[in-house]
């Protein structure tokens, strides 16, 4: 789209500058707007020689595509900053269905399957209950496992400092506690932000598959 074909009811933001804008083509005129809590465009008056400036290029529109591109990078470092922290959690809880999957089999010392009481289950069907169970599991461990398996393969192409940095800080801390995490790796505060940063940038330019 050209500056030329923004409508007269359209909003717009200007990089740089705040707020949100609207354009008179008749008039060359830019008019400033705020949006106030309620949504609501609140008119706060023309700004003079914008329209101008906008027309030759000095001032930049941002466009829906071009804010999208522009966010691309910080967007998925952010994703896999959150994902390296839900680490321990991801763990977590594969383990806690672990558990629910070995108790769905109640044995006897001998072995076999303990009879259901009278009026209940037989005991095929208590095989078949569990049986189904255990796949309903199965299923909901499997993307906690691909998550983690993806997470490891990150740290993999880490260097063994970054590594630390991540599994303590970034993990163990989840990015709080710096002054802890700093004495705990052996490294200064500065360097383990300075390394947190440089490892996440790492596995972002050194893996194709992040999503």
């Amino acid at each position: 789209m050209k500056f030329k074909d923004i409508g007269k009811d359209d909003y717009f933001e200007i990089v740089g500058l705040e707020g949100y804008y609207r354009v008179d083509n008749n008039k060359r005129e830019a008019k400033a707007y705020r949006k106030l809590s309620t949504g609501r465009m609140m008119y706060d008056g023309t700004v003079r020689g914008l329209y101008d400036n906008l027309e030759a290029g000095r001032w930049k529109i941002k466009w829906e595509e071009e804010a999208f591109e522009f966010d691309k990078e910080k967007h998925m470092k952010k994703y896999i900053k959150g994902e390296l922290m839900s680490y321990y959690l991801l763990k977590s809880r594969w383990y806690e269905l672990l558990d629910k999957k070995y108790f769905l089999y109640h044995k006897s010392p001998g072995g076999s399957i303990v009879r259901a009481p009278e009026g209940q289950c037989s005991k095929d069907g208590i095989q078949h209950q569990a049986a189904m169970n255990e796949s309903a599991i199965a299923m909901e461990q499997e993307p906690l496992y691909q998550r983690m398996e993806k997470i490891r393969n990150w740290m993999d192409c880490l260097t063994e400092s970054q590594c630390k940095v991540i599994s303590v800080y970034v993990m163990k801390y989840q990015c709080d506690n710096l002054r802890e995490a700093a004495r705990e790796t052996g490294f200064s505060i500065d360097t383990v932000n300075k390394y947190t940063k440089r490892a996440i940038n790492r596995i972002y330019t050194r893996n194709s598959n992040i999503l």
